[in-house]
């Protein structure tokens, strides 16, 4: 039968690699991040929750989940209720650019924590609460607007479908989003809400938008 132990196995693993590690200090007189990570982890690499091979065929994965052919964006902030204004803003944004996409679609996924009913956006927009298998309708995107959280960036990247990203202002695993190693995003730096007019964050949607749609094509 079963026979009860009392040893343990004290093992820390980091899911990632160790430059998502920010390479600065704790806080004054305090150890730098990286170094006591590095002596005090495992580092594993990344675990994706599915396998991407699976979701390479965009127009199968969108005829599922019944999007249809229209371009269609996915805005999602997680597991927290801090991306409300970042939804509303991909709200507002959505006539603008309705204007140069025709059929636009635009989907907002509050997530667990925030009311459906508590964001104030154009008609038109459709919104959605928690979401289960969110990678899936991420890869029926041609763009994803998301804030900076690292599992969500991950899966797009393995994905393959552009995305635009809003890290969290002061966050400390947000605000060291390494951008440089993604290819699919738009800029090599965080952005900000509120940190460019709308006028540039139009043109920026435009522009992903139509380069994953001559991605799909190149498959």
């Amino acid at each position: 039968g079963y026979k009860r132990t009392h040893e343990y196995v004290d093992m820390s693993l980091f899911v990632g690699e160790e430059r998502d590690v920010p390479d600065e200090r704790f806080g004054f007189l305090l150890p730098n991040r990286r170094d006591w990570a590095t002596t005090q982890c495992k580092f594993v690499g990344y675990i994706p929750p599915f396998d991407p091979e699976q979701y390479t065929d965009t127009e199968k994965v969108r005829s599922r989940l019944g999007y249809g052919s229209s371009p269609t964006v996915t805005c999602a902030i997680g597991g927290t209720a801090i991306g409300k204004e970042l939804l509303e803003l991909c709200g507002r944004a959505f006539p603008i650019a309705r204007e140069r996409i025709n059929g636009l679609r635009m989907v907002l996924v509050c997530g667990p924590r925030l009311a459906e009913d508590s964001l104030d956006v154009p008609e038109g927009v459709e919104v959605r609460g928690y979401v289960p298998r969110l990678h899936e309708h991420l890869a029926a995107s041609d763009l994803a607007i998301v804030q900076g959280g690292g599992t969500v960036t991950l899966e797009l990247t393995a994905l393959r479908r552009p995305f635009i990203f809003f890290p969290i202002e002061g966050h400390c695993e947000q605000g060291a989003a390494r951008s440089g190693d993604q290819d699919d995003t738009v800029t090599d730096k965080p952005l900000a809400v509120g940190g460019r007019d709308r006028e540039e964050h139009r043109q920026a949607g435009v522009v992903l938008i139509d380069s994953g749609r001559r991605g799909e094509n190149r498959r």
